[in-house]
Protein backbone atom coordinates (compact mmCIF):
# COMPACT_ATOMS: atom_id res chain seq x y z
CA UNK A 1 0.00 0.00 0.00
CA UNK A 2 1.44 3.37 -1.09
CA UNK A 3 -0.22 6.65 -0.17
CA UNK A 4 -0.12 9.98 -1.90
CA UNK A 5 0.49 13.37 -0.32
CA UNK A 6 -2.15 15.22 1.70
CA UNK A 7 -1.95 18.78 0.41
CA UNK A 8 -3.40 21.97 1.82
CA UNK A 9 -6.84 23.25 0.93
CA UNK A 10 -5.29 25.33 -1.88
CA UNK A 11 -3.42 22.44 -3.49
CA UNK A 12 -0.02 23.48 -2.19
CA UNK A 13 2.10 21.68 0.36
CA UNK A 14 0.74 22.19 3.86
CA UNK A 15 2.56 25.09 5.48
CA UNK A 16 2.06 27.27 8.53
CA UNK A 17 3.27 30.19 6.44
CA UNK A 18 0.55 29.60 3.85
CA UNK A 19 -2.09 28.94 6.51
CA UNK A 20 -3.63 26.47 4.08
CA UNK A 21 -4.85 23.80 6.48
CA UNK A 22 -7.06 23.75 9.59
CA UNK A 23 -5.70 22.91 13.02
CA UNK A 24 -5.73 19.07 13.26
CA UNK A 25 -6.67 19.26 16.95
CA UNK A 26 -9.73 21.35 16.11
CA UNK A 27 -10.78 18.93 13.36
CA UNK A 28 -10.37 15.90 15.64
CA UNK A 29 -12.28 17.57 18.46
CA UNK A 30 -15.09 18.62 16.12
CA UNK A 31 -15.51 15.40 14.13
CA UNK A 32 -13.56 12.69 15.96
CA UNK A 33 -10.85 10.30 14.87
CA UNK A 34 -13.24 7.82 13.26
CA UNK A 35 -14.56 10.42 10.82
CA UNK A 36 -11.03 11.40 9.84
CA UNK A 37 -10.16 7.74 9.23
CA UNK A 38 -13.25 7.19 7.06
CA UNK A 39 -12.46 10.33 5.05
CA UNK A 40 -8.84 9.43 4.39
CA UNK A 41 -9.34 5.68 3.87
CA UNK A 42 -12.06 6.37 1.34
CA UNK A 43 -10.01 8.94 -0.56
CA UNK A 44 -7.70 8.50 -3.60
CA UNK A 45 -4.72 9.23 -1.34
CA UNK A 46 -4.85 5.55 -0.32
CA UNK A 47 -4.13 4.63 -3.96
CA UNK A 48 -1.04 6.81 -4.25
CA UNK A 49 -2.76 9.98 -5.48
CA UNK A 50 -2.27 13.43 -3.98
CA UNK A 51 -5.39 15.14 -2.60
CA UNK A 52 -6.29 18.54 -1.21
CA UNK A 53 -7.50 18.35 2.37
CA UNK A 54 -11.26 18.94 2.58
CA UNK A 55 -13.06 19.61 5.84
CA UNK A 56 -16.30 19.01 3.93
CA UNK A 57 -15.07 15.47 3.28
CA UNK A 58 -14.49 14.92 6.99
CA UNK A 59 -17.93 16.40 7.75
CA UNK A 60 -19.54 14.00 5.26
CA UNK A 61 -17.78 11.09 6.95
CA UNK A 62 -19.00 12.38 10.31
CA UNK A 63 -22.60 12.39 9.06
CA UNK A 64 -22.15 8.76 8.07
CA UNK A 65 -20.91 8.01 11.59
CA UNK A 66 -24.01 9.68 13.04
CA UNK A 67 -26.28 7.48 10.93
CA UNK A 68 -24.47 4.38 12.18
CA UNK A 69 -24.71 5.59 15.77
CA UNK A 70 -28.42 6.42 15.36
CA UNK A 71 -29.18 2.88 14.16
CA UNK A 72 -27.67 1.66 17.42
CA UNK A 73 -29.64 4.21 19.48
CA UNK A 74 -32.86 3.27 17.68
CA UNK A 75 -32.31 -0.39 18.49
CA UNK A 76 -31.44 0.18 22.16
CA UNK A 77 -34.41 2.50 22.69
CA UNK A 78 -36.95 -0.03 21.46
CA UNK A 79 -35.14 -3.03 22.94
CA UNK A 80 -35.15 -1.38 26.37
CA UNK A 81 -38.80 -0.40 25.99
CA UNK A 82 -39.81 -4.05 25.68
CA UNK A 83 -37.08 -5.46 27.99
CA UNK A 84 -35.77 -7.40 25.00
CA UNK A 85 -33.04 -10.00 25.38
CA UNK A 86 -31.30 -12.05 22.66
CA UNK A 87 -33.01 -15.35 21.93
CA UNK A 88 -36.64 -16.36 21.72
CA UNK A 89 -38.78 -17.35 18.77
CA UNK A 90 -38.36 -15.50 15.52
CA UNK A 91 -40.10 -15.79 12.18
CA UNK A 92 -38.13 -14.12 9.40
CA UNK A 93 -39.98 -11.98 6.87
CA UNK A 94 -38.72 -11.28 3.36
CA UNK A 95 -37.29 -8.00 4.66
CA UNK A 96 -35.38 -9.85 7.41
CA UNK A 97 -34.06 -12.46 4.98
CA UNK A 98 -32.96 -9.72 2.61
CA UNK A 99 -30.94 -7.73 5.18
CA UNK A 100 -29.31 -10.96 6.41
CA UNK A 101 -28.48 -11.83 2.80
CA UNK A 102 -26.93 -8.41 2.33
CA UNK A 103 -25.03 -8.84 5.61
CA UNK A 104 -23.58 -12.13 4.37
CA UNK A 105 -22.67 -10.44 1.09
CA UNK A 106 -20.99 -7.64 3.07
CA UNK A 107 -18.88 -10.16 5.01
CA UNK A 108 -17.68 -11.69 1.73
CA UNK A 109 -16.97 -8.32 0.09
CA UNK A 110 -15.17 -6.86 3.10
CA UNK A 111 -13.02 -9.93 3.66
CA UNK A 112 -11.81 -9.65 0.07
CA UNK A 113 -11.23 -5.88 0.41
CA UNK A 114 -9.34 -6.21 3.70
CA UNK A 115 -7.16 -9.01 2.34
CA UNK A 116 -6.41 -6.84 -0.70
CA UNK A 117 -5.67 -3.76 1.44
CA UNK A 118 -8.27 -1.87 -0.60
CA UNK A 119 -9.42 0.75 1.90
CA UNK A 120 -11.50 2.59 -0.72
CA UNK A 121 -13.62 -0.52 -1.23
CA UNK A 122 -13.84 -1.11 2.53
CA UNK A 123 -15.30 2.37 3.02
CA UNK A 124 -17.58 2.04 -0.01
CA UNK A 125 -19.10 -1.30 1.01
CA UNK A 126 -19.50 -0.29 4.66
CA UNK A 127 -21.18 3.02 3.87
CA UNK A 128 -23.50 1.51 1.27
CA UNK A 129 -24.69 -1.16 3.67
CA UNK A 130 -25.23 1.11 6.67
CA UNK A 131 -26.68 4.09 4.80
CA UNK A 132 -28.66 2.52 1.96
CA UNK A 133 -29.61 -0.90 3.27
CA UNK A 134 -29.69 -0.97 7.05
CA UNK A 135 -30.73 2.56 8.04
CA UNK A 136 -32.67 3.94 5.08
CA UNK A 137 -34.42 0.71 4.11
CA UNK A 138 -34.47 -2.01 6.78
CA UNK A 139 -34.87 0.07 9.93
CA UNK A 140 -37.24 2.56 8.35
CA UNK A 141 -39.39 -0.26 7.01
CA UNK A 142 -39.31 -2.02 10.41
CA UNK A 143 -40.32 0.88 12.67
CA UNK A 144 -43.89 -0.34 13.13
CA UNK A 145 -42.63 -3.82 13.98
CA UNK A 146 -40.81 -2.81 17.17
CA UNK A 147 -43.25 -0.35 18.76
CA UNK A 148 -45.49 -1.00 21.78
CA UNK A 149 -48.38 -2.14 19.58
CA UNK A 150 -46.32 -4.68 17.60
CA UNK A 151 -46.89 -8.41 17.97
CA UNK A 152 -44.48 -10.25 20.24
CA UNK A 153 -42.98 -12.66 17.71
CA UNK A 154 -42.55 -10.09 14.96
CA UNK A 155 -41.07 -7.56 17.40
CA UNK A 156 -38.61 -10.15 18.66
CA UNK A 157 -37.70 -11.08 15.09
CA UNK A 158 -37.01 -7.51 14.02
CA UNK A 159 -35.03 -6.70 17.17
CA UNK A 160 -33.00 -9.90 16.95
CA UNK A 161 -32.12 -9.17 13.31
CA UNK A 162 -31.11 -5.59 14.18
CA UNK A 163 -28.98 -6.95 17.01
CA UNK A 164 -27.30 -9.48 14.73
CA UNK A 165 -26.57 -6.83 12.11
CA UNK A 166 -25.18 -4.31 14.62
CA UNK A 167 -22.91 -6.85 16.32
CA UNK A 168 -21.63 -8.22 13.01
CA UNK A 169 -21.08 -4.82 11.41
CA UNK A 170 -19.25 -3.65 14.53
CA UNK A 171 -16.79 -6.52 14.06
CA UNK A 172 -16.51 -5.94 10.31
CA UNK A 173 -15.92 -2.20 10.59
CA UNK A 174 -13.70 -2.23 13.69
CA UNK A 175 -10.42 -1.80 11.75
CA UNK A 176 -11.95 1.15 9.88
CA UNK A 177 -13.79 2.91 12.70
CA UNK A 178 -12.31 1.56 15.95
CA UNK A 179 -13.89 3.92 18.45
CA UNK A 180 -17.58 3.92 17.59
CA UNK A 181 -17.58 0.17 16.90
CA UNK A 182 -16.08 -0.41 20.34
CA UNK A 183 -18.85 1.66 21.96
CA UNK A 184 -21.59 -0.12 20.04
CA UNK A 185 -20.18 -3.61 20.50
CA UNK A 186 -19.61 -3.24 24.23
CA UNK A 187 -23.06 -1.68 24.60
CA UNK A 188 -24.63 -4.73 22.96
CA UNK A 189 -22.58 -7.55 24.44
CA UNK A 190 -20.74 -8.52 27.59
CA UNK A 191 -17.52 -9.05 25.65
CA UNK A 192 -14.35 -7.20 26.62
CA UNK A 193 -13.64 -5.56 23.26
CA UNK A 194 -14.63 -5.74 19.61
CA UNK A 195 -10.92 -5.67 18.77
CA UNK A 196 -10.45 -9.07 20.42
CA UNK A 197 -13.06 -10.74 18.20
CA UNK A 198 -12.49 -12.93 15.16
CA UNK A 199 -13.50 -11.58 11.77
CA UNK A 200 -17.07 -12.78 11.00
CA UNK A 201 -17.33 -15.84 8.78
CA UNK A 202 -20.77 -15.16 7.39
CA UNK A 203 -23.54 -17.72 6.90
CA UNK A 204 -23.80 -18.83 3.27
CA UNK A 205 -27.17 -20.43 4.05
CA UNK A 206 -28.58 -16.92 4.56
CA UNK A 207 -27.38 -15.63 1.19
CA UNK A 208 -30.32 -15.39 -1.22
CA UNK A 209 -29.09 -13.62 -4.35
CA UNK A 210 -32.49 -13.77 -6.04
CA UNK A 211 -34.05 -11.97 -3.08
CA UNK A 212 -31.35 -9.30 -3.26
CA UNK A 213 -32.15 -8.79 -6.95
CA UNK A 214 -35.90 -8.65 -6.31
CA UNK A 215 -35.51 -6.17 -3.43
CA UNK A 216 -33.52 -3.93 -5.76
CA UNK A 217 -36.57 -3.97 -8.05
CA UNK A 218 -38.79 -3.08 -5.09
CA UNK A 219 -36.56 -0.09 -4.35
CA UNK A 220 -36.75 1.07 -7.97
CA UNK A 221 -40.55 0.76 -7.95
CA UNK A 222 -40.67 2.73 -4.70
CA UNK A 223 -38.36 5.41 -6.11
CA UNK A 224 -40.51 5.76 -9.22
CA UNK A 225 -43.67 5.80 -7.10
CA UNK A 226 -42.32 8.58 -4.89
CA UNK A 227 -41.48 10.60 -8.00
CA UNK A 228 -45.05 10.09 -9.31
CA UNK A 229 -46.45 11.21 -5.94
CA UNK A 230 -44.35 14.36 -6.05
CA UNK A 231 -45.46 15.13 -9.61
CA UNK A 232 -49.11 14.73 -8.57
CA UNK A 233 -48.65 16.88 -5.45
CA UNK A 234 -49.50 14.22 -2.87
CA UNK A 235 -47.41 14.04 0.29
CA UNK A 236 -46.54 10.57 1.53
CA UNK A 237 -48.88 10.72 4.54
CA UNK A 238 -51.86 10.86 2.17
CA UNK A 239 -52.89 7.25 1.39
CA UNK A 240 -53.67 6.42 -2.22
CA UNK A 241 -55.91 3.71 -3.62
CA UNK A 242 -53.39 1.69 -5.61
CA UNK A 243 -50.16 1.45 -7.55
CA UNK A 244 -49.54 -0.66 -10.64
CA UNK A 245 -46.09 -1.85 -11.60
CA UNK A 246 -44.92 -3.54 -14.79
CA UNK A 247 -42.11 -6.11 -14.91
CA UNK A 248 -41.40 -9.34 -16.79
CA UNK A 249 -42.16 -11.32 -13.62
CA UNK A 250 -44.50 -10.68 -10.71
CA UNK A 251 -42.92 -10.06 -7.31
CA UNK A 252 -43.88 -12.10 -4.26
CA UNK A 253 -46.78 -11.05 -2.05
CA UNK A 254 -44.39 -10.11 0.76
CA UNK A 255 -42.42 -7.81 -1.50
CA UNK A 256 -45.61 -6.25 -2.84
CA UNK A 257 -46.62 -5.57 0.76
CA UNK A 258 -43.35 -3.66 1.24
CA UNK A 259 -44.18 -1.60 -1.85
CA UNK A 260 -47.66 -0.86 -0.47
CA UNK A 261 -46.26 0.26 2.88
CA UNK A 262 -43.44 2.31 1.34
CA UNK A 263 -45.74 4.15 -1.08
CA UNK A 264 -48.70 4.24 1.34
CA UNK A 265 -51.17 2.63 -1.04
CA UNK A 266 -54.01 0.25 -0.30
CA UNK A 267 -53.44 -2.10 -3.19
CA UNK A 268 -50.56 -3.19 -5.43
CA UNK A 269 -51.40 -4.38 -8.94
CA UNK A 270 -49.18 -6.10 -11.49
CA UNK A 271 -49.08 -6.10 -15.28
CA UNK A 272 -46.64 -8.19 -17.29
CA UNK A 273 -44.07 -6.30 -19.35
CA UNK A 274 -41.15 -7.21 -21.58
CA UNK A 275 -39.05 -4.32 -20.26
CA UNK A 276 -36.51 -5.13 -17.55
CA UNK A 277 -36.91 -1.81 -15.73
CA UNK A 278 -40.15 -1.23 -13.80
CA UNK A 279 -42.93 1.04 -15.02
CA UNK A 280 -45.14 2.53 -12.31
CA UNK A 281 -48.60 4.07 -12.38
CA UNK A 282 -50.43 5.54 -9.36
CA UNK A 283 -54.17 5.79 -8.86
CA UNK A 284 -54.47 9.34 -7.49
CA UNK A 285 -58.25 9.46 -7.00
CA UNK A 286 -58.90 10.40 -3.36
CA UNK A 287 -62.06 9.10 -1.69
CA UNK A 288 -63.48 10.63 1.50
CA UNK A 289 -62.13 7.71 3.52
CA UNK A 290 -58.64 8.14 2.08
CA UNK A 291 -58.82 11.88 2.77
CA UNK A 292 -59.72 11.29 6.42
CA UNK A 293 -56.95 8.73 6.83
CA UNK A 294 -54.51 11.29 5.47
CA UNK A 295 -55.79 13.81 8.01
CA UNK A 296 -55.29 11.23 10.76
CA UNK A 297 -51.72 10.60 9.66
CA UNK A 298 -51.04 14.35 9.64
CA UNK A 299 -52.39 14.58 13.18
CA UNK A 300 -50.22 11.66 14.29
CA UNK A 301 -47.19 13.41 12.83
CA UNK A 302 -48.04 16.64 14.67
CA UNK A 303 -48.44 14.78 17.97
CA UNK A 304 -45.13 12.98 17.49
CA UNK A 305 -43.42 16.31 16.81
CA UNK A 306 -44.88 17.87 19.97
CA UNK A 307 -43.85 14.83 22.01
CA UNK A 308 -40.32 15.23 20.72
CA UNK A 309 -40.27 18.95 21.50
CA UNK A 310 -41.49 18.23 25.04
CA UNK A 311 -38.77 15.64 25.56
CA UNK A 312 -41.20 12.75 26.06
CA UNK A 313 -39.96 9.19 25.74
CA UNK A 314 -41.69 6.20 24.14
CA UNK A 315 -43.12 4.91 27.42
CA UNK A 316 -44.75 8.27 28.27
CA UNK A 317 -48.52 8.32 27.73
CA UNK A 318 -50.31 11.46 26.55
CA UNK A 319 -53.71 13.04 26.04
CA UNK A 320 -54.40 14.85 22.77
CA UNK A 321 -56.45 18.04 22.70
CA UNK A 322 -57.51 19.15 19.22
CA UNK A 323 -60.21 21.31 17.62
CA UNK A 324 -61.10 18.43 15.30
CA UNK A 325 -59.98 15.03 14.10
CA UNK A 326 -61.37 12.26 11.86
CA UNK A 327 -63.49 10.25 14.31
CA UNK A 328 -63.37 7.06 12.24
CA UNK A 329 -59.58 6.92 12.72
CA UNK A 330 -59.49 7.79 16.42
CA UNK A 331 -58.23 4.34 17.42
CA UNK A 332 -55.33 4.55 14.96
CA UNK A 333 -54.45 8.06 16.17
CA UNK A 334 -54.24 6.90 19.79
CA UNK A 335 -52.23 3.79 18.90
CA UNK A 336 -49.81 5.74 16.72
CA UNK A 337 -49.06 8.37 19.36
CA UNK A 338 -48.94 6.40 22.63
CA UNK A 339 -51.98 8.41 23.75
CA UNK A 340 -54.74 7.29 26.09
CA UNK A 341 -57.42 9.75 24.96
CA UNK A 342 -58.29 12.59 22.62
CA UNK A 343 -60.73 15.37 23.38
CA UNK A 344 -62.01 18.55 21.79
CA UNK A 345 -60.36 21.86 22.66
CA UNK A 346 -59.83 25.31 21.13
CA UNK A 347 -56.15 24.73 20.36
CA UNK A 348 -54.03 21.75 19.46
CA UNK A 349 -51.78 20.45 22.25
CA UNK A 350 -50.42 17.29 23.81
CA UNK A 351 -50.44 16.74 27.57
CA UNK A 352 -48.45 14.10 29.42
CA UNK A 353 -50.61 11.76 31.49
CA UNK A 354 -49.27 10.99 34.97
CA UNK A 355 -49.80 7.30 35.68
Amino acid sequence: MVTGVLLGTDGRKMSKNFGNYPDPKVILKKYGGDAMRVYLMGAPIMKGEDINFSEDGVAEAYRFMLVFWNTYKFFTEYANLSDWQPGGERKLTALDKWILSRLTQLVIDLRKAYEGYDTNEIVKYTKEFILDDFSTWYIRRSRNRVGPEASGTDRNTALSVMYEVLVTVSKLAAPLIPFITEEIFKGLTNEESVHLQNFPEGNSDLLDENLIIDMAKVKKIAEAGHAKRKEAGFKLRQPLASVEYKLPQKLSGELEKIIAEELNVKKVEYEKSTQSGPEVRLNTKITQELKEEGQARDLIRQVQQLRKEQGLILSDKTEIISPEWPKSFEKQILAGTASVSIKKGPEFKVVKVIQ
